[in-house]
């Protein structure tokens, strides 16, 4: 029987994945359909983040079943996992997919903090790290979507 611990380990991690999901589904999107005179260097720019944050789902997966879990593994099942809001954008407008992601990010960075004291309560100091890692990664991330916005003020 898994200890209180580790059952809030299972919900933190499945949050967070269903959030990162959500996010590499968007930055994907936004990468496909961005337009206007930026079009290149934002394309590239998401192509980047979707790559990273995709990058990043199967290790929480592997956690998960380290600690003998099942990782979700349905498109139904992960989306009711997800605590971001679904949006429909509908245009190629960079500007709105931008500040999307960055809400998008924002959500993604507090489920990272919540799974990183549900490792450290659990004692999984190999998942905190991988998890401050992350932290790290999604705090460049802020800063890097927030510095393209710039171009549009």
């Amino acid at each position: 029987m898994p200890s209180p611990s580790e059952i809030a380990l299972g919900v933190a991690l499945k949050e967070l994945m269903g959030n990162l999901f959500v996010m590499y589904l968007r930055a994907h999107g936004a990468h496909w359909n961005v337009e206007g005179m930026l079009f290149a260097p934002l394309h590239k720019y998401f192509g980047h983040l979707y790559e990273d944050v995709f990058e990043s789902i199967d290790p929480v997966a592997e956690a998960l079943r380290q600690h003998d879990m099942y990782a979700p593994y349905t498109l139904s099942h992960v989306a009711k996992l997800a605590t971001i809001a679904d949006v429909q954008l509908t245009n190629g407008q960079p500007t709105p997919m931008l500040q999307d992601l960055v809400g998008v990010n924002s959500q993604v960075q507090s489920s990272l903090a919540k799974a990183f004291r549900a490792a450290e309560s659990a004692g999984d100091l190999g998942l905190a790290n991988f998890l401050q890692d992350r932290m790290a990664a999604h705090l460049k991330h802020a800063w890097q979507l927030r510095a393209h916005l710039k171009n549009f003020d």
